[in-house]
This record gives structure tokens, C-alpha cells and sequence, in this order.
């Protein structure tokens, strides 16, 4: 038995009653909960739907879907560290330090070129270019926080 729109939207709903807050932790547990309840009305053809999701509600156990948020949590947080960490190392390889070596000569002359005055003046306006497009690319990506996914993939573990 396949759950009809309607059903599904009323599981999103409950779930989101739970207090699960980030959309990829809502459709892994839409996705778990959403099977239970059809293989429930499936075993048993007379069971509405609103039996099936308590009864599949209380197959969870005490601490409902704690239990499944925790392990997504903790699956997610670990692949993003591990990847924070590959990539955190990979900045010591002889590449990126020939490139900061050459950033830093690059930057020496052109101090030496244009001046005190002008090299202050360029840096600041470089600054305040930068911030600039921080500050937009926070306001474009608010959407995305709504995953647990981005904030651990955006979260440095120390």
C-alpha cells in the first residue's frame, strides 16, 4: 500500500510537531516512519492510517525519535569533521605553500611599487570588498540553514 500525498504531508506535519527542526533529519524520518506505517496497513488491511502512525509512533520506544535524530546527527557531524580535516590538511602540501609564498613576494612588491600611501588604500577597499560579499553570500544561503547538513558542513570543529 502506497501512502497518498495527503497522508504524507500529515507525517511531515507530526514530525515536525516533534521538535525536529532540519529538513534532512525530517525526510530520513519521514522516509523510516512513512515505511513502517505503510507495511503496517499492509499487514493489516483494516488499520487507518491514524492507528498506523501511533502505533508506529510507539514502536520508537520512550524517547520517540530521539533516538534516530541522535544517530543522523552524529552521522553527519562525524563525515563533515572527517572531511573538514582532509581538507584542513591538504592546505600543507607544497602547492598552497609555493601560493602563499607568492601572495607574500606579490604583495611585497607591490608595496614597493605603489607605495605606502596607495597600498594602505588598496588594502582597505579590498577589505571592505570582501566583507561585502560575505555579508551577501550570508543573505543568499538563509535557505540552507535549514539543514542540519550545512551547519555541520559549515561548523569548524575547534
Amino acid at each position: 500500500m502506497n501512502l497518498t500525498k495527503e497522508q504524507l504531508e500529515e507525517l511531515r506535519r507530526f514530525i515536525r510537531q516533534k521538535g525536529i527542526s532540519y529538513i534532512d533529519v525530517q525526510m530520513e524520518i519521514l522516509d523510516h516512519v512513512a515505511s513502517s506505517v505503510e507495511e503496517k496497513m499492509t499487514n493489516k488491511p483494516d488499520l487507518d492510517f491514524e492507528n498506523a502512525l501511533k502505533r508506529t509512533y510507539k514502536g520508537f520506544g520512550v524517547l520517540g525519535f530521539n533516538v534516530i535524530v541522535n544517530g543522523i546527527v552524529n552521522a553527519i557531524q562525524k563525515r563533515y569533521n572527517r572531511f573538514f580535516w582532509k581538507s584542513f590538511t591538504s592546505f600543507f602540501g607544497f602547492r598552497y605553500i609555493s601560493i602563499v609564498c607568492f601572495s607574500v613576494l606579490a604583495l611585497y612588491k607591490m608595496l614597493a611599487f605603489i607605495g605606502k600611501d596607495e597600498f594602505y588604500k588598496f588594502t582597505i577597499i579590498g577589505l571592505l570588498v570582501i566583507t561585502a560579499g560575505v555579508l551577501l553570500t550570508n543573505f543568499l544561503i538563509k535557505d540552507y540553514k535549514k539543514y542540519l547538513s550545512f551547519k555541520s558542513g559549515t561548523s569548524f570543529p575547534f
